[in-house]
């Protein structure tokens, strides 16, 4: 009896501890919790397309600094891909300054939406140091487990190779399939 009791207690911790998950606000959320369940249905805006399910009836704003240093534009994916998606992915959008060098600026989405508009600007560096400014290459990464790092199987990614911080049409179209 006391042990069924016991496991009672466990269990009923563990439901309690995993259904706050999906109420605990995300920072691209602008830490408002919704009360909205991962799992309910969107409203998708005329023309877009959405990846499963997400806890955001409207895209995240669009705005840039006060000083202009950013780098704007929208974000496609291809049909073929589109269709492998399942609505639990993580995309990452980074600037860089060169294709294979570490990541300056990043931001995190969680509710994909295409086309899918975004901007990067110096408060979205990974690190505080040189200016955002100059020529960068711009990465959207489609990321299957949610974990910022090297592309796994199944990961998806586009890139726009030559953009100059300023620029408000730096196009990506997610094309590759790793």
């Amino acid at each position: 009896m006391r042990l069924l009791h016991l496991k009672s207690i466990l269990l009923g911790a563990l439901i309690w501890c995993g259904c706050d998950q999906n109420l605990r606000p995300l920072p691209e959320d602008g830490g408002q919790a919704s009360g909205r369940s991962f799992v309910e249905a969107q409203r998708p805006m005329a023309g877009s397309r959405v990846a499963g399910r997400g806890i955001e009836d409207e895209p995240p704003p669009i705005t840039a600094p006060p000083d202009g240093a950013s780098v704007s534009g929208t974000i496609d994916i291809t049909p073929e891909l589109f269709a492998r998606l399942r609505g639990s992915e993580t995309m990452y959008v980074m600037a860089r300054r060169s294709a294979d060098g570490p990541p300056m600026a990043v931001r995190r989405f969680r509710s994909l939406r295409f086309p899918m508009p975004y901007t990067l600007t110096g408060a979205d560096q990974a690190v505080q140091g040189p200016p955002f400014t100059g020529e960068v290459t711009i990465v959207a990464r489609i990321d299957l487990d949610g974990n910022a790092g090297l592309p796994q199987s199944g990961d998806m990614e586009g890139v726009n190779p030559r953009v100059v911080v300023g620029d408000s049409g730096a196009d990506v179209v997610i094309d590759k399939l790793y």
